[in-house]
């Protein structure tokens, strides 16, 4: 089939022109089979039209109703679980809660209008019913939660003003030690001038004697034990507050009530021996109101009808009272949704009549729409056959184009593209599009790494032939993979698109800026460029990176690191990959130095970096070749000298450098990944070992967090005991104190869970974070390992010794044992047993041996130790 040549032109119509006719001899065709169809359609509508005035408004008003309620509720609930909630969002509460009441109350009408068009009555009075119920359960909520929101403000106030008062209990006693001291010396100087004069007798001797021990040397001991029940107090008090169930709470308080007597107690006895030493030690009548004002202060703001424990208590029953109002509403709710049930069932029985009337007159169309298909899809076959051989020509062009195009020739155009028409111009756009999208980025827009490596390769050039500067950036965020992980990929892509446009916003219009993938972006300057304008592009690019990002609704502070790698004149005579390589050691070295900044290239940089690689390769090699092993050193009670256990420690032999400790070594397997297989093999051959020892008790293993929050971890503990024999409560984790400083519910989890095993649990390296009271409640470590830097300043460090005392006051308070690490004398070993520590470990009482040695000392440690 040909088509005619244009009356006025003289030539063939164009495609355009042909696919125009070809529709409307198509929209004929629709039109005159159509017209029936039409007929069939009006009486369908009329049909539907009970299911449009009636049903779909029913259903569409218990719905909302319904969905309102939900989402009301659901409004309060996370208003009821913030802490910070303020008195303007619980009014504001109050007023949607009124909001929704006038809502329903207007819903209910305009349903029982349509219930009474379709000739049925519906329970809306229970429905109005359980929707003032609700309303009513939720106003009660928001007030009980406004009492416990106040009270617990009074409670932070007066725990500050006890704190507060437990400072000047300090600075009220201070002044009896040093009246002690001087007493003491006094005493002292009296009877050396004495023995100096020859004139003291043995009766003198002995009466300034005892003078010092039955009179002045016990105010001390007093001063001691006031000031210990006062601190036993407190952590009584720190263990009372974090307890939600009431009988719990009275049992903590009547326990709070007997540490309040003791401490009233303690305080009679100082001020009896104050009596005793008045010959020696003058009193001061108004220092010991002071002290005694200063207690009775501390008790009011602990005791008293408005002290913290009385507002702790209004807390605790204004939450419960938020609970039994929460179940309450899920109960009304319940009803609500029973009650708006039938309107929903209405609302299909209506649909269903209004459907049945309508397929009648549907197949009736059905059949007009079918004829005027058929001869549709003819003409359409036909008209195909005619333009396919039109657009078979410059589609094969395209296709060559192309392939040109993803063989990296980046140039490739569309051949014989003279655009005679319609199809080559289409063919040529869409050419276009395929180039951009090669040499792109799809998300940014910016150039990829194929176009920037283009544009790198001219930029040397030019530098090499003007005699110019060329400079490479190369760009990493921070903290990217953060923004990914709690907010979603989709924020990710957000962040970058708006990286993309900041970074954009800081370079010349004759830089190159361009994605790389990932977060890694570069840019490229060219020209005449001093160092100092280097140095200033940095600083604009991170100090715009460092900028909050809105994403959505979320703020995101990322930072960024750049390194930098430059060229000059003739120097640009250089292999593209090997510059990048340079910007690339340059990032790594400004991450290295804190993040958030800028480094230059520097030789020196390549050779520690390799000197890291290096180091890396042979961590690899260790472990595939079974280069490790493990030391074992005992732990002892130090009550009894009695062996309790033994500690696996990781060694690494290396060839080169010698025996090599896990803090040298073990953050590069964290940071690589390696941590998994290593941990795997130390946790599975102490395990193996333990089971070949039975007169050990047990062995400890330390788990670092990278291991602890891999996935798999508590499945691998469990094989590593299956496969070993070793019963479980001879396994000791040591996780370290630094694990409870992230994501603390689920590491409390996953504790839980070992827990569950069989497996004790120690937390590891004590006192070096920052972990509350609070957190070691809500898991009770079967151990607290004291770290080693405190045992070294024991007697002769105050704030140390201060920790070590509060550290093992705490753990008893809690029931928890406690083990001192690297103790090394037996000055030492004294001390922790005066304060009560029930474990040791450290040189004093073995260095740590290999396998095979501690095999051979183990019959023996036993018998030795006692």
């Amino acid at each position: 089939m040909e088509f005619a040549a244009h009356p006025l032109r003289g030539r063939p119509l164009g495609l355009r022109a042909r696919l125009i006719l070809a529709f409307l001899a198509m929209a004929l065709l629709v039109l005159l089979t159509g017209g029936a169809a039409s007929i069939y359609v009006q009486r369908g509508q009329d049909r539907l039209g009970l299911l449009a005035e009636i049903a779909t408004p029913l259903r569409s008003e218990s719905a909302e109703l319904r969905l309102t309620a939900q989402r009301m509720q659901a409004t309060l609930m996370a208003a009821l679980a913030a802490s910070d909630t303020t008195d303007e969002e619980l009014d504001a509460q109050l007023a949607a809660f009124e909001a929704l009441r006038r809502s329903s109350e207007a819903g209910l009408g305009r349903i029982g209008i349509l219930a009474a068009r379709a000739g049925v009555v519906l329970p809306l009075d229970h429905a109005a019913a359980a929707t003032a119920e609700v309303i009513r359960l939720m106003t009660e909520m928001v007030a009980a939660h406004r009492q416990r929101l106040a009270a617990t403000q009074k409670r932070l106030e007066r725990q500050r003003e006890y704190r507060a008062r437990l400072g000047e209990l300090r600075s009220a006693v201070q002044p009896y030690v040093g009246d002690t001291a001087l007493a003491m010396a006094t005493l002292l100087g009296r009877m050396r001038a004495a023995a100096e004069a020859g004139t003291f007798s043995p009766a003198e001797e002995l009466a300034l004697a005892g003078a010092m021990s039955r009179a002045i040397h016990p105010v001390l001991p007093a001063i001691g034990a006031m000031m210990e029940a006062r601190l036993a107090i407190n952590a009584q008090t720190d263990m009372l507050l974090g307890l939600a169930d009431p009988v719990a709470m009275a049992a903590e308080t009547r326990q709070l009530l007997a540490l309040r007597a003791r401490a009233a107690a303690a305080v009679e006895i100082l001020l009896a021996r104050l009596g005793a030493a008045e010959a020696y030690m003058p009193r001061d009548p108004a220092r010991e109101a002071l002290l005694l004002e200063v207690l009775d202060g501390m008790d009011r703001a602990l005791y008293g009808a408005d002290g913290v424990l009385a507002y702790h208590r209004v807390a605790l029953e204004a939450a419960a009272a938020v609970a039994r109002g929460e179940r309450a509403l899920r109960q009304a709710d319940d009803r609500l949704a029973d009650a708006l049930a039938s309107t929903a069932t209405l609302a299909e029985e209506l649909e269903d009549r209004a459907r049945e009337a309508a397929e009648g007159t549907a197949r009736q169309a059905r059949f007009a729409l079918a004829a005027s298909g058929l001869g549709g899809a003819l003409l359409a076959v036909l008209l195909g056959v005619l333009f396919t051989r039109r657009l078979l020509g410059p589609l094969t062009r395209l296709e060559e184009a192309v392939r040109n195009l993803s063989e990296g020739r980046l140039g490739a155009r569309l051949e014989g593209a003279a655009r005679r028409d319609e199809a080559e111009a289409v063919a040529a756009s869409v050419l276009d599009r395929v180039a951009h999208l090669a040499t792109h980025d799809a998300l940014t827009g910016l150039p990829n790494r194929a176009l920037f490596r283009d544009r790198l390769d001219q930029a040397l050039a030019q530098a090499r032939r003007q005699g110019t500067t060329l400079v490479v950036h190369c760009i990493d965020r921070d903290r990217f993979k953060e923004v990914n992980v709690t907010l979603g990929h989709a924020a990710g892509d957000l962040l970058l698109t708006q990286v993309a446009t900041r970074l954009q916003a800081c370079i010349r219009e004759t830089d190159t800026l361009a994605r790389l993938g990932g977060d890694e972006f570069a840019v490229v300057q060219c020209g005449a460029i001093p160092p100092a304008e280097v140095e200033a592009l940095a600083r604009r690019m991170v100090e715009a990176l460092a900028e909050p990002f809105d994403l959505n609704g979320h703020q995101a502070i990322i930072g960024t690191s750049i390194g930098i790698a430059l060229r000059q004149g003739g120097e640009a005579l250089v292999d593209p990959a090997l510059l990048l390589q340079e910007a690339d050691v340059a990032l790594y070295q400004a991450k290295d130095a804190g993040r958030g900044t800028w480094c230059f290239f520097e030789t020196e940089m390549n050779a520690r970096l390799q000197a890291r690689k290096a180091l890396e390769a042979d961590l690899r090699l260790a472990l595939a070749e079974g280069r490790f092993s493990l030391h074992y050193q005992p732990q002892f009670d130090l009550a009894h000298r009695r062996l309790v256990g033994a500690e696996a420690l990781l060694r690494w032999d290396h060839p080169a450098r010698g025996p090599l400790l896990p803090e040298q070594f073990m953050p590069l397997a964290e940071e690589t990944g390696l941590i998994g297989p290593i941990g795997a093999w130390v946790l599975g051959e102490a395990c193996r070992r333990a089971a070949a020892w039975p007169a050990l008790p047990r062995i400890a293993v330390n788990v670092s967090p990278g291991q602890f929050r891999r996935a798999g971890f508590i499945a691998m503990v469990e094989r590593s005991l299956r496969e070993s024999g070793l019963a479980p409560e001879r396994l000791e984790l040591e996780v370290p104190e630094a694990l409870l400083m992230s994501d603390a519910e689920a590491t409390l989890a996953a504790l839980t869970r070992l827990r569950a095993l069989g497996v004790t649990v120690a937390l590891d390296d004590f006192g070096t974070g920052n972990s509350s009271l609070g957190t070691l409640r809500r898991f009770a470590f079967d151990r607290i390992k004291i770290d080693r830097s405190f045992i070294r300043g024991l007697g002769t460090d105050r704030d140390a010794t201060a920790i070590i005392r509060a550290v093992l006051g705490m753990s008893r308070a809690l029931g928890i044992r406690t083990q001192a690490g690297g103790v090394e004398d037996e000055r030492q070993a004294a001390m922790l047993a005066g304060e009560g520590c029930e474990e040791v470990q450290g040189y004093l009482y073995g260095r740590p041996a290999s396998a095979e040695e501690f095999a051979a000392l183990l019959p023996r440690l036993a018998p030795v130790a006692g």
